[in-house]
């Protein structure tokens, strides 16, 4: 496989932009931080801690195959429950930070030995787990046929001609995609 330098690396500067689209809010909260580091994990705690004011601990790994298809994406993300203060926070995650560097790498973690989720939190976790409330996660993209056709009709007609020539090509149709779901216009 191939080694590669993380883009940090390469660009030095730059800006992370974040989107929250939170459920009862008609637009997105989008904050916009300096790139901290070399790398994703770097970056993301560094947003945590300055623009959310949450210490946080995120370890994230993509992990490829054979093939550089991705075979895993995931990791640990640490940040105490909303009921504790800031100082408490800071401290339990410099405990936390502590933890993690003893622990398995995210590979052996979640693929080696194929872990139930249960197992997995028993060893990242410094404290027995109690659970005290259980809910599906899920993600409800709020595009529409209606709001690319507003985004549309937004474009200038110089605009318009110019996706049209980037996209079309040899077609006559060009699909537009959502982002976020992949859902095809």
């Amino acid at each position: 496989m191939p080694v590669s330098t993380p883009l940090g690396y390469a660009l030095r500067t730059g800006v992370l932009r974040v989107t929250h689209i939170l459920y009862n809010m008609s637009t997105p909260y989008n904050s916009i931080v300096s790139i901290a580091g070399a790398d994703i994990n770097s970056d993301l705690t560094h947003y945590f801690n300055t623009s959310s004011q949450l210490p946080t601990i995120v370890n994230f790994e993509t992990i490829l195959d054979e093939k550089d298809e991705v075979l895993f994406a995931g990791g640990i993300f640490v940040q105490p429950l909303p009921q504790t203060t800031l100082e408490q926070g800071e401290d339990i995650i410099k405990e936390y930070a502590k933890h993690i560097k003893f622990l398995p790498t995210i590979e052996v973690l979640f693929l080696d030995d194929s872990k139930h989720l249960r197992e997995i939190l028993d060893v990242v976790a410094m404290n027995p787990i109690t659970a005290v409330d259980r809910f599906v996660v899920d993600f409800h993209c709020r595009c529409s046929r209606k709001k690319f056709l507003q985004q549309l009709k937004s474009l200038t007609p110089a605009d318009r001609n110019t996706f049209l020539d980037r996209e079309a090509g040899a077609s006559s149709e060009v699909p537009v995609v959502c982002q976020y779901c992949n859902t095809e216009y």
